[in-house]
């Protein structure tokens, strides 16, 4: 085992976890050098991937260099804000989407969160991580999960993928139109989740996909006018292109970002981390 290498590798790591939190303003969290120390010592020895405990007591499994698991296992939550607009807004019987679920950070939450009558869909393209999720579901004895080893998007088809070894949360769809090298699945969620959940109304959909957000809303667009009641937790910046928030926008859809109560304020712009987007701006949760 190359060790120099991997150290280098922790130092990135380390790096983007850092720059990460820091543009959410929680400066004192990168004080907490200790956990750093614990989570990235194991990390360190381990060869593919390892567990840690969030705040709720949930066992996940991950691969090693995952910056997401990091920043759940220091903080305890990947978004508390978000995980309690979850608990406001979920009811037992709900189904959610978790689109870039990743290693279940909001995946098995909200899974918790929904009794034995609702039922909650992930889509993680990536199948080693996809494998970690599906183990972390065992491990949590998860009985109302599907886990779909594909991605979304706004066609079916064979995808070109990229995957950052620094942080294996963030592979992502190449655009580009010869296939070659790393390859996936992609199916559109308004073919893929009927057959799943019947005529049932979709209540959440969670996205995160390293940019390829507007091509899975896209691909959603029935499921997204049909439900009545449904919010969409989108992390989109800036840095991106406006068509994801635009297409949310035209059909109907308002921007809130979370606060710690699971109350909803509005948004300015609908860009950020986590934005909340909700369907008709429903009076349900949303601070007045």
């Amino acid at each position: 085992m190359n060790y120099k290498k991997k150290i280098t590798t922790l130092k990135r790591a380390w790096r983007t976890a850092k720059s990460g939190l820091l543009t959410q303003g929680d400066r004192s969290f990168c004080t907490k050098w200790w956990k750093f120390s614990a989570f990235h010592l194991i990390e360190l020895f381990s060869s593919r991937s390892m567990k840690f405990k969030d705040g709720l007591g949930i066992v996940y499994y991950t691969p090693i260099h995952n910056t997401s698991s990091y920043i759940t296992y220091a903080k305890g939550f990947r978004d508390y804000n978000v995980y309690m607009f979850y608990k406001n807004w979920l009811q037992p019987s709900d189904c959610a989407i978790d689109v870039g679920a990743n290693v279940g950070t909001h995946f098995v939450p909200i899974a918790k969160i929904l009794a034995e009558g609702g039922i909650v869909i992930g889509y993680e393209v990536d199948c080693e991580v996809c494998s970690l999720l599906d183990r972390t579901c065992v491990s949590n004895k998860i009985k109302n999960a599907i886990i779909r080893c594909c991605a979304a998007s706004d066609k079916g088809g064979v995808i070109n993928l990229s995957r950052n070894l620094v942080n294996r949360g963030q592979t992502s769809v190449i655009r580009t139109g010869d296939l070659e090298g790393l390859v996936g699945s992609a199916v559109r969620l308004d073919d893929d989740v009927e057959p799943l959940i019947g005529d049932r109304d979709v209540n959440l959909m969670k996205i995160d996909v390293e940019g390829h957000e507007a091509e899975v809303i896209r691909g959603a667009t029935k499921i997204l006018t049909r439900s009545g009641r449904i919010a969409v937790v989108m992390e989109h910046f800036k840095g991106n292109d406006n068509e994801a928030p635009k297409l949310l926008s035209d059909l109907g859809f308002s921007p809130f970002n979370a606060l710690k109560t699971g109350k909803l304020e509005s948004s300015s712009d609908g860009f950020g981390d986590n934005i909340v987007w909700v369907k008709n701006t429903v009076d349900v949760c949303i601070k007045r």
